[in-house]
This record gives structure tokens, C-alpha cells and sequence, in this order.
């Protein structure tokens, strides 16, 4: 009987594990933000078999695949890409512009395998890789996986997902308000409505008088953040700004 219910186990965890997508990750090594250009290396495209078409809605954009003629789906993971990163306002250069290369990025697509799904289907992890083209340095890697009825379709669905974290990398959605001020400390509400978890962040308050600028701080804090979360965070004020009649303007500048 034991063995049975060790077995009925094994088996549970196995469905389980088979049909879940991995957890999508995020990690950022440099500042996102600045960029004006990007370089998108090329990518072959990939050819799945029948399907119907299928709408995805994800995150700020909306993309549509199409079955060609009704037996095939074919996806180039870089001409999506191209198109997303169009809409969020950058310029898509041909190559690298030595001349531009230090408001540039390159981004790169990796496929890093396929999965059979226990109810069907197939899912398919992929990777974006964000670099600087003046430093050749990576700032940002993402890794994602998609499930659909084939591997063009899973791709995509990937694909989208991976975007839409670097979407929320470069104009991450955090609310922040203040709930107390004294002439020493400033308490703030943080609030991550993100897709992904913040480990830090970056706080800037700027501070006026009768409408005019006086001075600013700048503080970093070690926030570990889930989707979702609100933390308080006791800022110290500086010893100018200690006059309870300043304004006080906040910002959350960078956070990762």
C-alpha cells in the first residue's frame, strides 16, 4: 500500500512538473534606460506544422500569428522582435553605427529547447540577450518559455513574454507616495505592480520652496520585492532639506 501511494506520488509530481511552464526570469546587470538605437542580430525563421491562427495579448502590445494557407505557422523571432521594439519608440539600425554605438543596444535571440506538455502541446524556452554595442557589455538577460500547439507558436508566445519583461525593465510600473514627513525622515509607500521581483531600487527626492528647485538626494535600497507588494521605506533627509517647509517632489529612477 505504501509503495503503491509512493508510486501514486511520483506519478503526481511528474504531471505536475510536465504541466507547468518554468517561471519566467529576469536579470539585470546595467541601466536600461537612455537607448535610442538598437541592433537586432539576425535570427532564421522557424516553420511549424498546422494550426489555427492565434491572437496573443501580453503585457502593453498586442500581436496576431497567422497559419499560412491553413497547414503551417512560421515565425523569425528577429522580425518580432523588430516590430515590438519599433512601437516602444526605438530606431531599428541595419548594422552598428560606430558613431551611435553609445546609445545603442544589441539584442540578441537564443531558442534553448522544446517540451512535450502532459495535456499537449509543445513549450518552448527561449532567451533575450540585451548588451551595450559601445561596451559590448551585457545589461539585461531574460529567459522565458511559451506554450502553444506547435513550436512557432510556443516560440512566439516566449517571445512576448521576454518583451514585455524588458518593457517593464525600461518603464517599470512603481508607485510610490508618501505617508510621513519630519524634518529628519521622509516615509514612503513603494508599490511593485511589475510583472517581475525588484532586489533594488533607486529613490531620488527632490525638494522645493515656494515652487522653487532647492536640492535633490539620491538613496539606493535593497528592496526584494514580489509582484505586487507594498514596503514602507524611511528615507533620511539631508541635512539642507531638514526645513518642514520644503515641497517634496519623489521618484523611483532605476530599480532591478
Amino acid at each position: 500500500m505504501k509503495r503503491l501511494s509512493l508510486i501514486f506520488t511520483v506519478v503526481l509530481v511528474a504531471i505536475s512538473v510536465a504541466a507547468q511552464l518554468k517561471v519566467p526570469s529576469a536579470t539585470i546587470k546595467g541601466n536600461l534606460k537612455g537607448y535610442k538605437y538598437v541592433y537586432v542580430v539576425p535570427s532564421s525563421g522557424v516553420t511549424s506544422g498546422s494550426g489555427d491562427a492565434i491572437a496573443v495579448r501580453y503585457g502593453p502590445y498586442f500581436s496576431s500569428v497567422h497559419s499560412t494557407g491553413g497547414s503551417t505557422t512560421t515565425v523569425n523571432p528577429s522580425e518580432t522582435i523588430k516590430g515590438y521594439l519599433i512601437r516602444m519608440g526605438y530606431t531599428i539600425l541595419p548594422s552598428i553605427n560606430p558613431d551611435l554605438a553609445h546609445k545603442t543596444l544589441i539584442v540578441s535571440y537564443g531558442h534553448t529547447g522544446n517540451r512535450a506538455m502532459f495535456f499537449g502541446g509543445c513549450a518552448s524556452s527561449i532567451v533575450l540577450q540585451i548588451s551595450e554595442a559601445n561596451k559590448n557589455s551585457v545589461l539585461a538577460t531574460y529567459e522565458t518559455e511559451g506554450h502553444d500547439s506547435n513550436e512557432s507558436k510556443a516560440i512566439i508566445r516566449a517571445l512576448y513574454s521576454a518583451l514585455n519583461l524588458f518593457y517593464y525593465s525600461v518603464y517599470p510600473k512603481i508607485e510610490q507616495s508618501i505617508i510621513n514627513v519630519t524634518k529628519r525622515r521622509v516615509e514612503l509607500a513603494i508599490s511593485n505592480r511589475t510583472p517581475y521581483y525588484i532586489d533594488k531600487m533607486k529613490i531620488r527626492l527632490t525638494y522645493y520652496l515656494e515652487g522653487k528647485y532647492v536640492c535633490e538626494q539620491e538613496d539606493n535600497y535593497n528592496t526584494q520585492m514580489v509582484q505586487g507588494e507594498t514596503i514602507n521605506v524611511n528615507v533620511k533627509r539631508i541635512k539642507p532639506a531638514r526645513n518642514s517647509k520644503y515641497q517634496i517632489k519623489v521618484e523611483v529612477v532605476d530599480c532591478h
